[in-house]
């Protein structure tokens, strides 16, 4: 009988071993509370066998045949030598006794799972979840489905999205603007210039109109200067004539 006690023992210990060869979550319990904004504390058995070197940690929330991830909150955790995980508590909604832990790695196909526990607000406040039942199977295990409340990082990013594309069309009225004034001013010159030529161009032509007239006068005024000298002479030449035939008829 004794011998086959001590055979049996090895046994049951080395099912024992088989049997725990996962990580085996702690922490949080069902009684566990925590606020938004806080730093909460997973705790759980490390696993002996060495499978779990690159523990997957997230918030989960929903039933027991429906789970919704909520967020990751750890990466590559060595389940093999670690036991325990920090982590923030993010802002949820809504704040209720519906949310837990889910433990995975690669060299398992067995998620591992906390009981589920609250998550409350930031001052303490919660409410009771809204699910009391278990769907399918009727068992009294309250829960209900929870998320991210949304307005953080992508409320932010949005903003900044939308604060950019003011900005760019500030920037893009402007540079329109300024383009528009050199246009204007571009357009100004021109016609200044225009003026300007016109100007010159009308002021020149007056100049020679005036040269060409003051030109004409002074040739009229010689022509009639010629003329002038040219009567005179031949009024003289006329007296000199009659003057010579009074002479002449004397004799």
């Amino acid at each position: 009988m004794f011998k086959s006690i001590f055979t049996i023992l090895p046994l049951l210990s080395a099912l024992s071993t088989f049997v725990n060869a996962d990580v085996t979550p702690t922490s949080p319990d069902g009684s566990t509370v925590v606020r938004v904004g806080q730093t909460a504390e997973a705790l759980w058995t490390k696993d002996p066998q060495g499978n779990w070197t690159d523990v997957t940690v997230k918030l989960m929330t929903g039933d027991n045949f429906n789970m919704v991830e909520v967020t990751t909150l750890a990466e590559n955790v060595d389940g093999t030598t670690a036991t325990s995980l920090e982590w923030t508590v993010p802002d949820v909604s809504p704040n209720s006794k519906i949310y837990f832990l889910q433990f995975t790695a690669d060299a398992t196909s067995t998620p591992q799972w906390t009981t589920r526990f609250t998550i409350a607000a930031a001052d303490g406040s919660t409410t009771e979840p809204t699910n009391a039942t278990q769907p399918g199977t009727g068992a009294d295990i309250p829960w209900g489905t929870g998320m991210l409340v949304s307005g953080g990082n992508s409320t932010s990013s949005s903003s900044t999205s939308s604060n950019s594309t003011m900005a760019a069309s500030s920037s893009s009225s402007s540079a329109s603007s300024m383009m528009s004034s050199s246009t204007m001013s571009t357009s100004a010159q021109s016609t200044m210039t225009t003026s300007m030529r016109s100007a010159a161009s009308e002021s020149a032509s007056s100049a020679a109109s005036s040269v060409s007239r003051s030109a004409s006068a002074a040739s009229a005024a010689a022509t009639n200067n010629t003329s002038d000298a040219m009567s005179v002479q031949v009024a003289g030449g006329v007296v000199a004539l009659v003057g010579f035939m009074a002479g002449f008829m004397v004799l």
